[in-house]
């Protein structure tokens, strides 16, 4: 459920709209929506299929913590990278990038098919030498101390920016 709301995010405002706003549980939810978002992530691969442009990239909204998350705790991958989604997420509201009306909006969706979120699962938490340590090993690395970091600019699209790690690192002490 984590990558579909993350395709939803990145590629496709109407299936967004869809996994908002059904009442369907969320397994049989994921099973009628999961063809829109492969033909949405089949879209994104199409425009970069050789990940020349970096299009591709924007596939990664909620990966470059979730990665680190994944692999310091031992986390399922969909938990993981539900936990960066709203890192992200947060982080593209502290910036000004969406509002805070569509991030509540999109906050409130995570809630309502990701529970664990909320449900008193402990956020888990890095320590800044361990996130930086798993940062620089990021395979979004580019050059020797920045990275490609996905955005939420709205519903539907993402924005892939190069930011340092210093600044990950500030954002996380941030929202920690």
């Amino acid at each position: 459920m984590s990558e579909l709301i993350k395709v939803a995010l990145v590629a496709d405002s109407k299936l967004f709209l869809r996994l908002e706003k059904s009442n369907s549980d969320s397994q049989k939810l994921l099973w009628q929506l999961l063809p829109n978002a492969i033909d949405a992530k089949l879209k994104i691969v199409r425009r970069d299929p050789f990940e020349t442009k970096g299009t591709r990239r924007l596939l990664n909204l909620g990966h470059t913590l979730g990665h680190c998350l994944e692999s310091s705790f031992s986390l399922p991958h969909g938990e993981a990278v539900a936990w960066g989604l709203l890192f992200a997420l947060e982080w593209s509201r502290q910036l000004g990038l969406i509002s805070e009306k569509v991030a509540l909006r999109i906050h409130k969706a995570l809630q309502k098919r990701l529970p664990f979120l909320t449900n008193g699962t402990t956020r888990p938490r890095l320590k800044r030498a361990q996130l930086k340590e798993l940062l620089m090993r990021d395979k979004k690395r580019v050059g020797s101390a920045q990275i490609d970091f996905v955005f939420v600019k709205s519903i539907g699209q993402g924005l892939l920016r190069k930011i340092s790690i210093q600044e990950c690192l500030k954002e996380a002490a941030r929202q920690n």
